[in-house]
């Protein structure tokens, strides 16, 4: 990509992709519908479209390359044992993030950010349009399906420990890595 009007013609063609473009209309629909219920609820501060930009940015810069670098890792340095580590490393960068990458992918990425921001002012909103007037009941109904003791409970004499809880997590959170 080396001149201005082929980066225009690729920034023209991003957004609009179909893909993109049903992204932003689900979320523009997905937002209004939000912010009506913040509207009727009486609870418009507690709707955003910002709550994730910042953090998620912030994530990016240090989880991408060390996802990439990982990956150059794992596939390279034991499979395919290049001879100089460095330069190796730099064609493979170079593969996945260039300004064609970037260009298709951060409105993309920004455009989900301000989706997780509205799913979440959704989220917190829950007990404003349907109270938790359920939540005994569902307590009693486990209660009884777990022969009188509530589930966590039983986790919790089962690996009630800070270490073999930690290491649960730890696998569960590897599993969407490696699956």
């Amino acid at each position: 990509m080396s001149n201005s009007s082929e980066v225009l013609q690729n920034i023209k063609h991003s957004l609009t992709r179909p893909i993109f473009l049903k992204v932003v209309f689900i979320t523009f629909i997905f937002g209004v519908c939000v912010y009506y219920a913040a509207y009727i609820t009486g609870n418009v501060v507690a709707f955003s479209s910002s709550l994730y930009s910042r953090p998620m940015w912030n994530s990016l810069i240090v989880f991408i390359p060390f996802f990439l670098y990982l990956r150059f890792l794992i596939v390279l340095v034991i499979k395919d044992k290049p001879e100089g580590f460095l330069q190796a490393y730099l064609s493979d960068i170079k593969k996945y993030i260039g300004v064609k990458s970037l260009i298709y992918g951060v409105p993309l990425l920004y455009i989900l950010t301000i989706f997780f921001s509205f799913f979440t002012s959704a989220k917190n909103m829950i007990p404003s349009i349907v109270p938790f007037s359920w939540d005994l009941t569902l307590t009693n109904w486990d209660r009884f399906l777990h022969g009188g003791t509530l589930p966590w409970e039983i986790l919790h004499d089962t690996i009630g420990s800070y270490t073999t809880t930690h290491l649960l997590s730890t696998f569960y959170k590897l599993w969407f890595i490696v699956k």
